[in-house]
């Protein structure tokens, strides 16, 4: 049996709709791309007091730290609700490292070998039995795109040095005498959200990568994921 011949005409017709079909694709692929706004300072204020409002998150993503010569990469978890957050980080062969579990009462930390550990600090804790810096208290807010609040006399304290994009958009900043840049942003439903942040204190180095953002808020669950088959590189300095 011969094989079917498809008409000219039909095959110009199946290549007309695909390249329709790509076309609409592309333009929804491509995010509109804005023009500079005209009062930064504003910006930033509108955005804060509507990010500050997101309560209710997770993430997903690569982590790279770096302390003097020694340096390891790994994937981080973080999932932040109003009262409580649970934050796991997993080495390069899926072993886990620990798992973090915060809220008013207190943080548990439940290392490799299955051991828990319990404080009142969450740096302190993760310092004392895993030996990594990791600002915790911090970083809840930097990975949003916000500056920590600051009370008086509490961590990690006031920031300063702030610099912005033409959004409005945090790029840098230093809080509780750590180093914040944050490279890039991503669109999330209503909100631009950090694609990376790096933070650094003298020879400590840490860097996230996004992966994933999910959000809840009162339009309903807005979930983003990123692709890139960019192997994350040795944290550093901002």
């Amino acid at each position: 049996m011969s094989p079917r011949r498809v008409r000219p005409l039909a095959i110009r017709a199946l290549l007309a709709g695909g390249a329709g079909v790509l076309a609409v694709l592309a333009g929804c692929a491509q995010a509109p791309v804005r023009g500079p706004v005209s009062d930064v300072q504003r910006a930033w204020h509108e955005r804060e007091q509507r990010l500050s409002k997101l309560v209710h998150w997770d993430l997903s993503g690569r982590i790279g730290v770096k302390n003097g010569s020694d340096a390891w990469q790994g994937t981080l978890s973080w999932h932040q609700s109003p009262k409580d957050y649970r934050i796991e980080v997993d080495g390069p062969f899926g072993q886990s490292q620990f798992q973090l579990q915060g809220g008013p009462k207190g943080v548990t930390l439940y290392t490799a070998d299955k051991r828990q550990h319990r404080a009142r600090d969450p740096e302190q804790l993760l310092y004392a039995e895993t030996g990594l810096q990791m600002p915790v208290a911090g970083l809840r807010y930097w990975v949003l795109g916000l500056t920590a609040p600051h009370a008086a006399g509490a961590r990690p304290g006031p920031a300063a040095g702030r610099r912005f994009d033409d959004q409005g958009r945090l790029t840098r900043f230093t809080q509780g005498g750590w180093q914040v840049r944050i490279p890039g942003y991503t669109r999330v439903g209503a909100y631009d959200l950090p694609k990376k942040v790096f933070i650094s204190r003298g020879a400590i180095g840490l860097r996230l990568v996004v992966d994933r953002w999910r959000l809840h808020t009162a339009n309903g669950l807005e979930t983003l994921r990123l692709r890139s088959g960019r192997r994350l590189a040795a944290a550093g300095g901002p």
